[in-house]
């Protein structure tokens, strides 16, 4: 299957560019749905990213005083299986889970968005309808679209 390429000799003509595509839902009875999507800007993805991750919490640590030293104290981080990590990590997750909603919304095309005056009502739209890896598939698809290749992302995340 060949692609068209598109010459651009202006910054108008660039900004023009839509980028849309499409997503493939499967249900466990097997049925399937294609919803359309669109790639979203860097400046929107960085406003969503740092809208939620200025409202996560850093780990939970506590001071103690170190001994033989006058003033000094050192963080001691809660580790995993304390109740203060696990309230964290539950409070950090239901934002992570937020942010995922969130794009999902943004990259569905604007004619197939869920009803609602406020993005919050939109997303409790979508999680009342969709199944939870859904909205994987979709800012998966999204970010690919964007022109993220996830792949190559997580692949690098592994090496690092």
């Amino acid at each position: 299957m060949s692609q068209k390429v598109l010459e651009i000799t202006s910054w108008k003509q660039l900004k023009d560019q839509i980028t849309i595509g499409s997503v493939i839902l499967e249900y466990p009875d097997g049925n399937k749905v294609m919803l359309p999507i669109q790639g979203l800007t860097q400046a929107k993805i960085d406003s969503i990213n740092d809208h939620y991750d200025s409202l996560k919490k850093p780990q939970p640590y506590k001071e103690i005083k170190v001994d033989g030293k006058k003033g000094k104290r050192e963080k001691i981080y809660f580790q995993e299986g304390t109740e203060e990590y696990e309230v964290w990590k539950r409070e950090n997750d239901a934002i992570d889970s937020a942010r995922m909603a969130h794009l999902a919304v943004e990259f569905l095309s604007e004619e197939i968005r869920p009803d609602g005056d406020t993005i919050e009502d939109k997303i409790l739209e979508l999680k009342n309808v969709l199944l939870a890896g859904h909205f994987f598939k979709i800012v998966e698809a999204g970010y690919k679209i964007s022109g993220y290749d996830i792949d190559s992302k997580v692949e690098e995340a592994k090496n690092s």
